[in-house]
């Protein structure tokens, strides 16, 4: 039986996801109101198989991807003014091409730090709530290239 009582669970809340500025020297700024994420992972797979493997399929990973997607609530200052981070994203989603592009930084609770190059989906009506509800917030953002992985 393995003694599991010096290892801790780390609580997803410690996660921070921050957004560039889009200035020649990035600033990145935290987005604010995040209640849940989560990071995917895409592959698309080669089929190499022939006549001559007696029906048994071969296959390699020919390319890998990420998607990650963040959820929350909408945040504003007491002026009604929105989370910097929140309208950093938002402004994105209306965007094409090269100015649709932007880096995303992502800080586990261990303090590895990813940045990543994204393009973000959705647009800035992508929201909702019910009757009793706090307006909701989200993003889903489709990296593009290698994470680049700081320790």
């Amino acid at each position: 039986m393995s003694n599991n009582n010096n290892k801790k669970k780390i609580p997803a809340r410690d996660w921070e996801f921050r957004i560039s500025d889009g200035e020649d020297t990035p600033e990145f700024v935290e987005i604010d109101g995040i209640e849940s994420f989560s990071i995917d992972p895409t592959e698309t797979f080669a089929e190499g198989g022939d006549f001559g493997d007696g029906g048994w399929a071969e296959f390699m990973v020919i390319d890998r991807g990420l998607t990650i997607s963040i959820e929350g609530f909408m945040k504003v200052d007491k002026d009604g003014n929105q989370d910097e981070g929140q309208k950093r994203v938002d402004d994105l989603k209306n965007k094409v091409g090269e100015d649709a592009m932007e880096e995303l930084e992502i800080e586990s609770p261990r303090g590895t730090k990813w940045t990543v190059t994204v393009s973000v989906s959705g647009s800035p009506l992508s929201t909702g709530g019910g009757r009793t509800d706090y307006t909701g917030w989200a993003a889903s953002f489709r990296v593009s290239g290698k994470p680049e992985k700081e320790d």
